[in-house]
């Protein structure tokens, strides 16, 4: 019988500890069924407000995607702590010191222009990139809340710029391409062609020289397609000064030009020899010239309107 009293106490024992261990699973496992609290990823803020851009702006930014900030950095959803805050100029998101953007971080300008970049005081500084409300884009460098350094200017015509930039113009050696092929690499200054430069056209004419002001100005060799040539001295895209100008049959001028015509003093050859030095008017022979007819024999004659009007007797 107390053998048998023992073995009962067990058994009631057990069969207490059982049931409270069932318990205990049970509380466990309805812990576990909440859902947990996962923050939101600094990398979808953007998404949160793209819908308040224009649709220009929108359109630009689901075809070029996310902005990916420089890679050697740490990635964009490493960051925990940023804030989206309201400013005289816009909406800014991401990171900051002192409610002032410092770090990586996303604006929308009351302008309509949406930027993604860094920044350092409030104003950008470092690489990002710029969605323009015209549907314009640059992805490169800033500076004090300028394009400062290297970066590309995408147009929405379909021309874009690649190169160096001061002050958010163009500056020193760059690339500009058009959609028609025309390709243009040399100096820029204060936003403009101005230096020296090469620019390639569409139907496969080539120009090689200075430029002033987004015009071909200064001294330069030109190269249309046709197999004509032009070395010598431009004025607006003009020549104009002196210089040589070469036919594929193999006439020569040598001499003056004002507004892209022959005029002052010249020197023309013919592939067989002839040869007329004297003044130009509009294009033509005007004025008191010689004509060299071969190596023997010269002859001093008047010109109007590229017609010889008489033979002067020397």
């Amino acid at each position: 019988m107390g053998s048998l009293n023992c073995k009962c106490e067990s058994e009631e024992d057990k069969t207490v500890l059982v049931e409270s261990l069932g318990k205990q699973k049970l509380d466990l496992k309805n812990q576990g069924s909440a859902a947990p609290i996962i923050p939101p990823k600094f990398s979808d803020a953007i998404l949160n407000h793209i819908n308040e851009v224009p649709p220009v702006i929108k359109e630009v930014w689901d075809s070029l995607g996310r902005y990916k900030f420089d890679k050697d950095d740490e990635d964009e959803d490493d960051i925990t702590e940023w804030k989206t805050f309201k400013q005289d100029d816009g909406l800014y998101i991401g990171e900051s010191i002192n409610n002032l953007p410092s770090g990586r971080g996303i604006k929308i300008y009351k302008d309509g222009n949406l930027v993604e970049g860094y920044w350092q005081d409030g104003v950008l500084c470092g690489k990002g990139r710029m969605i323009h409300i015209n549907g314009d884009y640059y992805i490169g460098n800033f500076e004090n809340g300028k394009i400062n350094g290297l970066g590309v200017l995408s147009s929405h015509t379909g021309a874009k710029y690649d190169g160096q930039w001061v002050e958010s113009k163009q500056e020193g050696n760059g690339k500009e391409l058009w959609p028609d092929g025309a390709e243009y690499i040399g100096d820029f200054k204060n936003g403009v062609k101005c230096g020296k430069g090469t620019f390639w056209w569409r139907d496969g004419s080539t120009y090689q020289g200075e430029f002033f002001n987004n015009n071909i100005h200064g001294f330069g060799r030109y190269e249309w397609s046709d197999g004509r040539k032009y070395e010598g001295e431009w004025v607006e895209s003009k020549m104009h000064g002196k210089g040589t100008f070469f036919w594929p049959n193999g006439r020569i001028y040598e001499g003056e030009f004002v507004n892209d015509l022959k005029q002052g003093q010249g020197k023309l050859t013919w592939p067989d020899g002839k040869v007329y030095i004297g003044g130009w008017m509009n294009g033509k022979r005007h004025g008191i010239g010689n004509m060299n007819i071969n190596s023997t024999t010269s002859k001093k004659g008047e010109w109007k309107n590229g017609i010889r009007i008489k033979w002067i007797d020397v």
